[in-house]
Protein backbone atom coordinates (compact mmCIF):
# COMPACT_ATOMS: atom_id res chain seq x y z
CA UNK A 1 0.00 0.00 0.00
CA UNK A 2 1.20 3.31 -0.72
CA UNK A 3 1.16 6.20 1.62
CA UNK A 4 -1.30 9.19 1.09
CA UNK A 5 1.30 11.53 1.20
CA UNK A 6 3.64 9.87 -1.32
CA UNK A 7 4.25 11.44 -4.51
CA UNK A 8 4.38 8.50 -6.24
CA UNK A 9 1.47 7.72 -8.44
CA UNK A 10 0.14 3.88 -9.01
CA UNK A 11 -0.92 3.51 -12.55
CA UNK A 12 -3.74 0.71 -12.37
CA UNK A 13 -3.52 -1.48 -15.72
CA UNK A 14 -5.36 -4.31 -15.71
CA UNK A 15 -8.52 -5.64 -18.21
CA UNK A 16 -11.97 -6.80 -16.52
CA UNK A 17 -14.16 -9.40 -18.19
CA UNK A 18 -17.02 -10.35 -16.50
CA UNK A 19 -20.49 -11.51 -17.89
CA UNK A 20 -21.56 -9.94 -21.63
CA UNK A 21 -19.09 -7.97 -22.14
CA UNK A 22 -15.40 -6.54 -21.49
CA UNK A 23 -14.35 -3.73 -19.03
CA UNK A 24 -11.35 -2.56 -19.56
CA UNK A 25 -9.08 -0.56 -17.07
CA UNK A 26 -5.96 0.46 -17.82
CA UNK A 27 -3.75 3.80 -17.65
CA UNK A 28 -1.94 3.23 -20.88
CA UNK A 29 -4.46 3.90 -23.33
CA UNK A 30 -2.62 2.55 -26.40
CA UNK A 31 -4.33 -0.56 -27.19
CA UNK A 32 -8.03 -1.73 -26.71
CA UNK A 33 -9.85 -4.26 -28.14
CA UNK A 34 -12.28 -3.30 -31.02
CA UNK A 35 -15.65 -4.12 -29.03
CA UNK A 36 -14.60 -1.80 -26.43
CA UNK A 37 -13.49 0.60 -28.53
CA UNK A 38 -16.86 0.59 -30.35
CA UNK A 39 -18.13 1.50 -26.69
CA UNK A 40 -15.98 4.30 -26.06
CA UNK A 41 -16.97 5.86 -29.60
CA UNK A 42 -20.30 5.58 -28.42
CA UNK A 43 -20.32 7.18 -25.64
CA UNK A 44 -17.86 9.99 -26.32
CA UNK A 45 -20.71 11.02 -29.03
CA UNK A 46 -22.62 11.57 -25.78
CA UNK A 47 -20.06 13.41 -24.05
CA UNK A 48 -19.46 15.78 -26.16
CA UNK A 49 -22.73 16.56 -26.85
CA UNK A 50 -23.40 16.81 -23.05
CA UNK A 51 -20.11 19.40 -22.64
CA UNK A 52 -21.64 21.60 -25.82
CA UNK A 53 -24.49 21.92 -23.49
CA UNK A 54 -23.01 22.81 -20.19
CA UNK A 55 -21.46 25.68 -21.93
CA UNK A 56 -23.87 27.14 -24.14
CA UNK A 57 -27.59 25.94 -22.56
CA UNK A 58 -27.67 24.25 -19.05
CA UNK A 59 -30.94 23.86 -17.68
CA UNK A 60 -29.41 25.39 -14.64
CA UNK A 61 -26.16 27.17 -13.72
CA UNK A 62 -24.74 27.19 -10.20
CA UNK A 63 -22.45 29.90 -9.01
CA UNK A 64 -21.85 31.36 -5.70
CA UNK A 65 -20.84 35.14 -4.26
CA UNK A 66 -18.12 36.25 -2.39
CA UNK A 67 -20.11 34.77 1.01
CA UNK A 68 -20.47 31.72 -0.19
CA UNK A 69 -24.28 32.15 -1.03
CA UNK A 70 -25.27 30.02 -3.69
CA UNK A 71 -27.84 30.27 -6.81
CA UNK A 72 -28.80 28.15 -9.48
CA UNK A 73 -29.99 30.72 -12.31
CA UNK A 74 -32.43 29.13 -14.70
CA UNK A 75 -30.85 28.77 -17.91
CA UNK A 76 -34.31 29.24 -20.18
CA UNK A 77 -35.15 32.86 -18.95
CA UNK A 78 -32.06 33.77 -16.68
CA UNK A 79 -34.32 33.45 -13.43
CA UNK A 80 -32.52 32.53 -10.09
CA UNK A 81 -35.07 30.05 -9.09
CA UNK A 82 -33.38 28.58 -6.09
CA UNK A 83 -30.66 30.38 -3.57
CA UNK A 84 -29.15 30.06 -0.50
CA UNK A 85 -26.18 29.12 1.58
CA UNK A 86 -26.52 25.04 1.58
CA UNK A 87 -25.25 24.16 -1.57
CA UNK A 88 -27.07 20.89 -1.06
CA UNK A 89 -30.44 22.42 -1.19
CA UNK A 90 -30.04 24.49 -4.11
CA UNK A 91 -28.02 21.60 -6.76
CA UNK A 92 -30.89 19.30 -4.90
CA UNK A 93 -33.48 21.69 -6.42
CA UNK A 94 -32.44 22.45 -9.98
CA UNK A 95 -32.01 18.64 -10.45
CA UNK A 96 -35.90 18.22 -9.26
CA UNK A 97 -36.72 20.74 -11.49
CA UNK A 98 -35.18 19.34 -14.78
CA UNK A 99 -36.75 15.88 -13.37
CA UNK A 100 -40.02 17.04 -12.87
CA UNK A 101 -40.12 18.72 -16.15
CA UNK A 102 -39.50 15.23 -17.47
CA UNK A 103 -36.73 16.45 -19.56
CA UNK A 104 -32.76 15.86 -19.97
CA UNK A 105 -30.74 18.70 -18.70
CA UNK A 106 -27.11 19.44 -17.38
CA UNK A 107 -26.22 21.31 -14.31
CA UNK A 108 -23.47 23.43 -15.08
CA UNK A 109 -21.44 24.26 -11.67
CA UNK A 110 -19.33 26.83 -11.61
CA UNK A 111 -15.48 27.10 -10.72
CA UNK A 112 -15.62 27.07 -6.72
CA UNK A 113 -15.46 25.42 -3.48
CA UNK A 114 -19.25 24.26 -2.86
CA UNK A 115 -19.78 23.04 1.27
CA UNK A 116 -22.61 19.85 0.68
CA UNK A 117 -24.29 19.26 3.98
CA UNK A 118 -26.15 16.31 2.93
CA UNK A 119 -26.00 13.59 -0.28
CA UNK A 120 -27.13 15.06 -3.59
CA UNK A 121 -29.65 12.80 -5.21
CA UNK A 122 -29.57 12.04 -8.60
CA UNK A 123 -32.04 11.21 -11.24
CA UNK A 124 -32.01 9.63 -14.87
CA UNK A 125 -31.28 12.60 -18.20
CA UNK A 126 -29.52 14.81 -15.34
CA UNK A 127 -26.09 15.40 -15.92
CA UNK A 128 -23.66 17.40 -13.56
CA UNK A 129 -21.03 19.01 -14.91
CA UNK A 130 -18.71 21.40 -13.64
CA UNK A 131 -14.97 23.33 -14.49
CA UNK A 132 -11.92 21.02 -14.67
CA UNK A 133 -10.38 21.07 -11.65
CA UNK A 134 -6.23 21.18 -11.31
CA UNK A 135 -4.72 18.78 -8.94
CA UNK A 136 -1.36 20.11 -7.24
CA UNK A 137 1.63 18.16 -7.71
CA UNK A 138 3.21 19.28 -4.68
CA UNK A 139 3.22 16.45 -2.06
CA UNK A 140 2.43 17.16 0.76
CA UNK A 141 0.12 19.96 0.06
CA UNK A 142 1.19 23.32 1.02
CA UNK A 143 -0.17 24.67 4.62
CA UNK A 144 -2.98 27.14 2.63
CA UNK A 145 -4.32 23.37 1.18
CA UNK A 146 -4.32 21.21 4.54
CA UNK A 147 -6.56 19.22 3.24
CA UNK A 148 -6.33 18.86 -0.65
CA UNK A 149 -3.91 18.87 -3.29
CA UNK A 150 -7.28 19.69 -5.70
CA UNK A 151 -7.44 23.63 -6.09
CA UNK A 152 -9.11 25.77 -8.79
CA UNK A 153 -12.24 24.52 -10.92
CA UNK A 154 -15.57 22.56 -9.42
CA UNK A 155 -14.79 20.73 -6.21
CA UNK A 156 -17.60 19.92 -3.68
CA UNK A 157 -16.37 19.53 -0.12
CA UNK A 158 -18.07 17.51 3.07
CA UNK A 159 -17.41 16.43 6.26
CA UNK A 160 -16.55 12.39 5.86
CA UNK A 161 -19.74 10.95 7.20
CA UNK A 162 -21.62 11.14 4.00
CA UNK A 163 -21.39 10.39 -0.06
CA UNK A 164 -21.82 13.54 -2.19
CA UNK A 165 -23.71 12.33 -5.26
CA UNK A 166 -25.84 9.15 -4.76
CA UNK A 167 -28.90 7.52 -7.04
CA UNK A 168 -30.76 3.84 -8.55
CA UNK A 169 -31.18 3.58 -11.88
CA UNK A 170 -29.65 6.15 -13.49
CA UNK A 171 -29.49 6.18 -17.41
CA UNK A 172 -28.39 9.03 -19.36
CA UNK A 173 -26.47 10.50 -16.76
CA UNK A 174 -23.00 12.59 -17.27
CA UNK A 175 -20.90 13.45 -14.40
CA UNK A 176 -17.78 15.73 -15.91
CA UNK A 177 -14.80 17.90 -14.44
CA UNK A 178 -16.01 17.58 -10.41
CA UNK A 179 -13.68 17.63 -7.36
CA UNK A 180 -14.77 15.90 -4.00
CA UNK A 181 -13.16 16.65 -0.89
CA UNK A 182 -13.57 14.35 2.50
CA UNK A 183 -16.69 12.06 1.47
CA UNK A 184 -17.75 8.73 2.85
CA UNK A 185 -17.99 7.88 -1.09
CA UNK A 186 -17.90 10.88 -3.39
CA UNK A 187 -20.47 9.08 -6.05
CA UNK A 188 -22.17 6.04 -4.88
CA UNK A 189 -25.21 4.57 -7.51
CA UNK A 190 -26.75 1.45 -7.19
CA UNK A 191 -27.82 -1.36 -4.49
CA UNK A 192 -28.21 -5.01 -4.78
CA UNK A 193 -31.40 -4.85 -6.02
CA UNK A 194 -31.40 -2.13 -8.46
CA UNK A 195 -29.42 -1.10 -11.55
CA UNK A 196 -26.61 1.56 -10.81
CA UNK A 197 -25.91 3.16 -13.74
CA UNK A 198 -25.94 2.59 -17.64
CA UNK A 199 -25.26 4.21 -20.95
CA UNK A 200 -23.62 7.22 -18.96
CA UNK A 201 -20.18 8.99 -18.57
CA UNK A 202 -18.18 9.32 -15.57
CA UNK A 203 -15.02 11.65 -16.55
CA UNK A 204 -12.05 13.76 -15.22
CA UNK A 205 -12.90 13.28 -11.32
CA UNK A 206 -10.61 14.94 -9.00
CA UNK A 207 -10.96 12.46 -5.11
CA UNK A 208 -9.42 13.36 -1.95
CA UNK A 209 -9.57 11.49 1.00
CA UNK A 210 -12.69 9.24 0.48
CA UNK A 211 -13.61 7.25 3.56
CA UNK A 212 -14.65 4.39 1.99
CA UNK A 213 -14.26 4.66 -2.12
CA UNK A 214 -14.07 7.86 -4.70
CA UNK A 215 -16.46 6.09 -6.89
CA UNK A 216 -18.53 3.14 -5.74
CA UNK A 217 -20.52 1.79 -8.43
CA UNK A 218 -23.02 -0.77 -7.96
CA UNK A 219 -24.59 -3.22 -11.09
CA UNK A 220 -23.49 -1.42 -14.09
CA UNK A 221 -23.50 -1.23 -18.03
CA UNK A 222 -22.39 0.71 -20.89
CA UNK A 223 -20.46 3.27 -18.65
CA UNK A 224 -17.34 4.91 -19.96
CA UNK A 225 -15.15 6.14 -16.85
CA UNK A 226 -12.21 8.54 -17.72
CA UNK A 227 -9.14 9.93 -15.90
CA UNK A 228 -9.76 9.49 -12.33
CA UNK A 229 -7.68 10.64 -9.98
CA UNK A 230 -7.33 10.10 -6.15
CA UNK A 231 -5.33 10.79 -2.72
CA UNK A 232 -6.64 8.08 -0.67
CA UNK A 233 -6.56 7.70 3.05
CA UNK A 234 -4.95 4.37 4.02
CA UNK A 235 -8.41 2.30 4.34
CA UNK A 236 -10.17 3.46 1.50
CA UNK A 237 -10.17 2.72 -2.19
CA UNK A 238 -10.44 4.74 -5.47
CA UNK A 239 -12.77 2.47 -6.81
CA UNK A 240 -15.19 -0.35 -5.81
CA UNK A 241 -16.78 -2.10 -8.23
CA UNK A 242 -19.58 -4.29 -7.55
CA UNK A 243 -21.63 -6.69 -10.18
CA UNK A 244 -24.24 -8.83 -7.74
CA UNK A 245 -27.61 -8.98 -9.55
CA UNK A 246 -27.72 -11.18 -12.77
CA UNK A 247 -29.64 -8.60 -14.25
CA UNK A 248 -26.29 -6.61 -15.10
CA UNK A 249 -23.68 -8.02 -15.89
CA UNK A 250 -21.16 -4.51 -16.38
CA UNK A 251 -20.67 -5.48 -20.56
CA UNK A 252 -19.98 -2.74 -22.76
CA UNK A 253 -18.48 -0.68 -20.23
CA UNK A 254 -15.04 1.00 -20.35
CA UNK A 255 -12.24 2.24 -17.64
CA UNK A 256 -9.45 4.08 -19.13
CA UNK A 257 -6.86 6.20 -17.01
CA UNK A 258 -7.32 5.75 -13.39
CA UNK A 259 -4.60 7.18 -10.93
CA UNK A 260 -4.41 6.45 -7.43
CA UNK A 261 -2.02 7.31 -4.30
CA UNK A 262 -3.13 4.82 -2.07
CA UNK A 263 -5.39 1.17 -2.42
CA UNK A 264 -7.21 1.63 -5.98
CA UNK A 265 -9.25 -0.50 -6.44
CA UNK A 266 -11.85 -3.35 -4.49
CA UNK A 267 -14.39 -5.86 -6.63
CA UNK A 268 -16.64 -7.47 -6.03
CA UNK A 269 -18.34 -10.02 -8.67
CA UNK A 270 -15.56 -8.92 -11.08
CA UNK A 271 -12.94 -10.81 -12.62
CA UNK A 272 -9.65 -9.31 -13.37
CA UNK A 273 -7.63 -10.50 -15.72
CA UNK A 274 -4.06 -9.05 -15.59
CA UNK A 275 -2.22 -8.29 -18.85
Amino acid sequence: MVNSTNPERRKIMASLVLGGGALFLSAMGGYMGNRALTQVNELESRLTHVESIAQNSASYVIYQDSYGRVYARNGNNGNVDYEGLDASDVIQSAVNAVTNENTQGVIYVKAGQYSLSRPVTLSSGVSIVGVYPVRSNVYPAPPDWPNSVIYGGTVFTGDGTFDALVGDNLIGVNLINLGFRNFRNAINVGSPNALGIAFSVIRNIFLDYPTEAGLRITNFEHLLVNNIQGILNPSSKLMHLINNNGNWDGGNSVFTEVYAVGNPLYTEGVVIRRQ
